[in-house]
C-alpha cells in the first residue's frame, strides 16, 4: 500500500510541475503555437526522469513516407497535395489537396472528395 501511496504522490508532483511549466509556456510562447502542451510535457516530463521509448515505426508522416510497413499510425503533419494524373506536387498546392491546416475553424466537409488515383509507388491509398 505504501508502494502505491508513492507512485500517487510522485504523479501529482508530475502533474503539478506539467502544470507550472505549461502556465510558463502559455504565457510565454506566441498564442498560436498549437504545440505548447507537447513542450511543456516534455519538459516536465525529462525533469521528473520520465524514460521513453521511441520507436521509428510508430507512425509515418505522409507525403514523405511512402510505405505503411508495420506502424501504428498516419499523422498528417504536412499536406498531401497532387495533381489530378496521381502525381505528388512536393511543395507546391496541387489540384487536390489534404491538408488539416485548412480545417482549424470546424471539420472537413462530409463530402471530401477522394484523392485521384496514384501510382502503385505511394501505398497508402
Amino acid at each position: 500500500m505504501k508502494e502505491l501511496a508513492d507512485e500517487i504522490r510522485e504523479e501529482k508532483i508530475g502533474v503539478c510541475l506539467w502544470r507550472e511549466i505549461i502556465f510558463d509556456i502559455l504565457t510565454k510562447l506566441p498564442a498560436k503555437s498549437l504545440s505548447r502542451f507537447r513542450y511543456a510535457y516534455a519538459v516536465a516530463s525529462a525533469l521528473h526522469g520520465v524514460q521513453h521509448i521511441l520507436r521509428k515505426d510508430f507512425m509515418i508522416q505522409p507525403p514523405w513516407d511512402t510505405e505503411i510497413g508495420k506502424t501504428c499510425i498516419i499523422h498528417f503533419t504536412y499536406g498531401c497535395d497532387y495533381a489530378l494524373k496521381g502525381e505528388l506536387t512536393y511543395d507546391k498546392i496541387g489540384e487536390w489537396r489534404f491538408d488539416k491546416r485548412s480545417y482549424f475553424c470546424g471539420p472537413p466537409p462530409k463530402n471530401l472528395p477522394l484523392p485521384p488515383p496514384v501510382p502503385k509507388v505511394w501505398s497508402l491509398w
